[in-house]
C-alpha cells in the first residue's frame, strides 16, 4: 500500500510554493541589486535569507515547519559630508579647541561643507 505522505524535501514544503518563493526572491534581489548599481554606480550587495524552523508539539505528535523568505536589498549609500576643523587656542584661555566656519561652505573655501541639523538643514547660514 502506497503512503500518502512523503519524506520532507524542499520541493514538497508548502506543496512546492516554498521553492517557487525562493526563486522569486532571488529574482527580486537581482532586480534590486541592478537598480541600485544603475542608480548609484557603486559596490553593492543584496541577498536572500531562507529560514526553516522545525517545531515539535508533544500534544499533537507532529512537527511544524515554519518558513520565511526575506529579500535583503542593497543598503542606500551613506550621506558622507566633510567639515574641516582647526585646532586653535580657546578664546577663554582654557586650552585647545576645534573651530569650524560658522556657516560652513564659503566662496573662498568650497570644500567646506555646512554644519547641518538632524533634518539636514544648514546651521548658521
Amino acid at each position: 500500500m502506497a503512503s500518502k505522505h512523503e519524506p520532507v524535501e524542499l520541493g514538497n514544503i508548502e506543496r512546492g510554493e516554498f521553492v517557487r518563493g525562493i526563486g522569486q526572491a532571488v529574482q527580486d534581489a537581482e532586480k534590486k541589486l541592478l537598480e541600485h548599481v544603475s542608480e548609484h554606480g557603486e559596490n553593492a550587495k543584496s541577498g536572500v535569507v531562507v529560514k526553516i524552523d522545525m517545531a515539535y508539539s508533544k500534544e499533537s505528535g507532529a512537527v511544524s515547519l515554519l518558513t520565511d523568505i526575506e529579500v535583503k536589498p542593497p543598503k542606500q549609500p551613506s550621506r558622507k559630508k566633510l567639515t574641516m576643523a582647526f585646532i586653535e587656542e580657546n578664546t577663554d584661555g582654557t586650552g585647545a579647541c576645534l573651530f569650524t566656519q560658522a556657516g560652513g561652505t564659503g566662496e573662498g573655501n568650497p570644500h567646506q561643507e555646512p554644519i547641518r541639523d538632524a533634518a539636514g538643514d544648514p546651521i548658521g547660514s
